[in-house]
């Protein structure tokens, strides 16, 4: 086998150096200056966005304290509007029950005239309705027994 023939041992050693310091020459050169410069600005860009970023989240932490101290302050308000608006209503509420009780005063004083009157209206027209009422009975009382006495004679005969 030819590459085993000592004779060729010297070129074959030379090219493998020069092959071999002409790619560490090149990877030196040229590959790793073109990674490392990506790697940086990576770097770079990571850390701007890192930069970013907190910078963004102190914002938000800033907008969340003065959201809540808004909030806070707005509720305070609102809770005031609510208790002023709450005794609003139930003084309302309580001065429409006054004139509500008022009016079923007023309304039961008339329904107990209005039926005093009819008491003593009733009372008047009670001679009247008992006469009434005894004139009927005498009434058919007779011609209950006219009724009878004209059976009896129909059944003598």
């Amino acid at each position: 086998m030819p590459q085993f023939d000592p004779t060729y041992f010297v070129s074959q050693i030379f090219w493998l150096i020069v092959c071999f310091a002409l790619l560490v020459a090149v990877i030196s050169g040229v590959v790793v200056p073109r990674i490392q410069h990506g790697i940086n600005s990576r770097s770079r860009y990571l850390q701007d966005i890192k930069d970013k970023e907190a910078a963004y989240l102190q914002s938000i932490d800033d907008l969340t304290k003065h959201m809540n101290h808004l909030r806070y302050e707005h509720d305070d308000k609102c809770r005031r509007m609510l208790d002023v608006a709450h005794h609003a209503f139930i003084a309302e509420k309580e001065n429409e029950l006054h004139q509500l009780h008022d009016r079923f005063v007023q309304q039961r004083q008339e329904i107990y005239m209005t039926m005093a009157e009819d008491r003593a209206a009733m009372r008047e027209k009670i001679p009247e309705i008992a006469r009434n009422l005894a004139q009927d009975l005498m009434r058919q009382l007779t011609e209950k027994t006219s009724l009878i006495e004209s059976k009896k004679r129909h059944a003598v005969h």
